[in-house]
């Protein structure tokens, strides 16, 4: 009787182990490979985030109204007032960082407006907004500030502000109250910004719709602007551009 024997190749190797060992190892690296994508995809660096006595700065990494909350633990500076509704009572100021402001933990942002000249306002760096609502908010009156004389306001220098599926509302103040840039009262400003996307929004009393300035390559489609402009209408307007170019103005709605 022969025994038999498997194929072997000179070394006295089984080719069907060599291919088992080559598969294994090939599925061993393409797991290392995914599972570091899926770190470096996961993994994105907490903003410094601290308050210099008059405002909140967020620097490097990103941040949410979370984990402003989470670090400074003070409701004097941000106050939660239910689950997903905060009230900011000091600027918030974002500086090489991306704040996020959306339905993750947000429905409302309410930006505390006393017309006493200390109006919040939000101020760019990088800011996404998506699928929520931010007005301006009289604590004494229970109420979004109606008056335009000094109001807050959201704002980018140098930065990028999109905003996608949000309200944003009630917001600018027609004394240009913010001495930290000379346009950047009137409620949604860009200011030497650069590719940037206001989509499917709605605004309602904002003294201007959205005021862009030295701008460019900004998309601004399917959103409603609503009774916009404040007591002096000639101070006042809809979407107004200033030495800006390339800025897509398509099926918007003014009323």
């Amino acid at each position: 009787m022969h025994k038999r024997e498997g194929t072997r190749n000179k070394e006295g190797h089984s080719p069907y182990r060599l291919f088992l060992g080559m598969s294994v190892a090939v599925i061993c690296v393409m797991l290392l490979f995914t599972g570091i994508g899926v770190v470096s995809a996961a993994s994105s660096p907490t903003a410094t985030i601290t308050y210099d006595g008059t405002k909140i700065l967020i620097s490097g990494g990103t941040a949410n109204l979370t984990t402003i909350n989470e670090t400074l633990n003070d409701p004097n500076l941000l106050e939660q007032l239910s689950p997903k509704e905060w009230l900011l009572k000091v600027p918030i100021q974002v500086s090489g960082a991306i704040f996020y402001i959306n339905d993750t933990d947000c429905d409302w942002l309410k930006l505390q407006s006393l017309n006493d000249g200390n109006d919040v306002y939000i101020k760019g760096g990088t800011i996404e907004i998506n699928n929520t609502k931010i007005t301006s908010w009289n604590t004494t009156a229970s109420s979004v500030q109606t008056s335009t004389y000094k109001r807050a306001g959201i704002f980018t220098e140098g930065g990028r502000i999109n905003i996608t599926n949000s309200n944003i509302s009630y917001l600018g103040a027609e004394s240009n109250s913010f001495s930290a840039l000379a346009t950047s009262g009137y409620g949604i400003v860009y200011q030497k910004a650069d590719s940037y996307s206001i989509i499917s929004n709605s605004t309602f009393k904002n003294v201007f719709a959205v005021r862009i300035y030295s701008s460019d390559n900004k998309v601004i489609r399917d959103s409603r602007f609503v009774n916009f402009g404040g007591d002096t209408k000639e101070e006042c307007g809809g979407v107004t551009c200033f030495r800006s170019k390339n800025i897509i103005i398509k099926d918007n709605t003014f009323t």
